[in-house]
């Protein structure tokens, strides 16, 4: 009897299997927990950093189409200018050299005001590529036949440029140069009138007008 008194003592000290297996249980799910825990984190940071890419990537393309349009915007204002000065060369007709003296004051006056707030952006330094064979082009006109060719130019060259003005107001990121994109669209939709109003008396035919 006193053996089997023992026996049972030794199995009262031992730890019971059950018990042992369910502290092991809970630290195993603890550990996944932490693990858990841990790639949710990672994933957050990941998140955070991917929506920063995109923040910065939106940053830099508007950044970029500001840039650009400040870059047509002055060859614009530079092509305006030679073609307008051409005219007074070669015109004999009284409202079209009228209407070249108005465009040089104003898109000469656009054109300092845009280079005031270009912000350390690259500024153009002569028209762009497709001025040269326009001049060529007009060049080799006169009279009646230039006055025709010239306004047409001027009804192609405003209509663009209305439609690039207003988008830049609309929809710009950078608050000076859409400003001044609102600013000079009004002088250019006149310009654009003007030139469709002595398109109709010179009749002129512009491939391309609104």
């Amino acid at each position: 009897m006193w053996f089997l008194a023992f026996v049972a003592y030794l199995a009262f000290l031992s730890p019971a299997p059950a018990t042992s297996t369910w502290i092991v249980s809970q630290e195993q799910e603890k550990a996944k927990e932490q693990e858990k825990a841990k790639e949710q984190e990672k994933a957050k940071e990941k998140d955070s950093g991917a929506m920063q890419v995109k923040a910065d990537a939106d940053d830099s393309q508007n950044k970029n189409a500001d840039h650009q349009f400040v870059m047509k915007a002055a060859q614009g204002n530079m092509a305006e200018i030679e073609l307008s000065k051409l005219a007074l060369k070669k015109s004999t007709n009284a409202d079209v050299k009228k209407f070249a003296q108005q465009l040089i004051a104003d898109h000469s006056n656009a054109q300092a005001e845009l280079k005031s707030i270009s912000k350390g952006m690259n500024f153009p330094a002569a028209p762009d590529p497709g001025y040269k064979s326009t001049e060529t082009r007009l060049n080799k006109l006169s009279g009646a036949e230039f006055d025709r060719a010239f306004i047409e130019e001027m009804v192609r060259d405003h209509d663009q440029a209305v439609s690039d003005f207003e988008q830049e107001a609309s929809s710009g990121s950078d608050a000076a140069v859409k400003d001044w994109a609102s600013k000079t669209a009004p002088a250019l939709k006149e310009h654009q009138r003007m030139a469709k109003d002595l398109a109709a008396k010179l009749g002129a035919t512009p491939e391309s007008s609104r």
